[in-house]
């Protein structure tokens, strides 16, 4: 079971737009694919045309000790969903209080692995318990990176940052590989040139894909669909599907290999 986590430490740069293109090709290449929605906000859980609840909650806030097989709801896109609700407003102070609060992820989806090949994680815009689960559980980490806005290079190297603070906690594996995507990209844009050698050259962070900028993709989501159902021949599709293969082919990397 490959578990990809998609974060990025500044919201609005196309994290749930990422994670359910993911999803979807999972499931549409015939893989068993689960989403976790980490975002209390639920954005994911709406896309994908499931009821807003705190299944997430269920599973990692210790008073209630769910399994991910207890809440899991099926998509009519293909996958199960650990859907996300407004009530796991206070799910970052139950983890704090709870043992071994940072690791509780982790350990749920260790129970379901062989349910599933694949997990794809949508997280807050913030680095909180939530995130710090995520990246624990985490195979690799897709950062989505908005072309035309340099706060979120900030984010990414702030995730970066995170990311190798959460190594201790990963037992026999090295700190999550971070890919970095660039979303709403225009090749032609100056401005998406310089974020993108920024990204290469400064932060020395290959880029794992170039997902073009069109509207199609916001009113497709406005209509609670993903774009990637909707418009399966886009080039938008064609860019995530070669993303997609990018993680899936990558090995985990052990602490002894560092």
């Amino acid at each position: 079971m490959k578990v990809i986590t998609v974060a990025n430490q500044k919201g609005g740069v196309g994290k749930t737009t990422s994670a359910a293109a993911l999803a979807v090709l999972l499931a549409q290449q015939g893989r068993r694919a689960l989403v976790v929605d980490l975002d209390q906000q639920a954005n994911l859980t709406t896309l994908l045309r499931v009821d807003p609840r705190n299944a997430t909650g269920d599973v990692l806030d210790p008073s209630r000790g769910s399994s991910v097989a207890d809440v899991v709801q099926r998509s009519e896109f293909g996958m199960d969903v650990l859907a996300a609700s407004q009530d796991m407003e206070t799910l970052d102070l139950a983890l704090a209080l709870a043992p071994a609060g940072q690791v509780r992820l982790r350990d749920a989806l260790a129970v379901v692995a062989s349910e599933y090949d694949a997990v794809v994680i949508d997280c807050p815009p913030n680095v909180g318990l939530l995130t710090i689960n995520a990246l624990v559980a985490a195979d690799v980490v897709v950062a989505p990176v908005r072309a035309s806005d340099i706060n979120s290079v900030t984010g990414l190297a702030r995730l970066r940052t995170t990311a190798e603070r959460s190594g201790p906690l990963r037992i026999d594996r090295a700190a999550p590989p971070i890919l970095p995507l660039l979303t709403v990209y225009n090749p032609k844009k100056v401005a998406d040139g310089e974020i993108e050698s920024t990204i290469e050259q400064g932060l020395q962070v290959p880029i794992v894909g170039r997902i073009v900028a069109t509207t199609k993709v916001e009113r497709d989501a406005n209509k609670r669909r993903p774009h990637v159902a909707h418009r399966p021949d886009s080039t938008v599709a064609e860019g995530y599907r070669e993303v997609l293969t990018a993680i899936i082919d990558r090995k985990s990397v052990r602490s002894e290999e560092r």
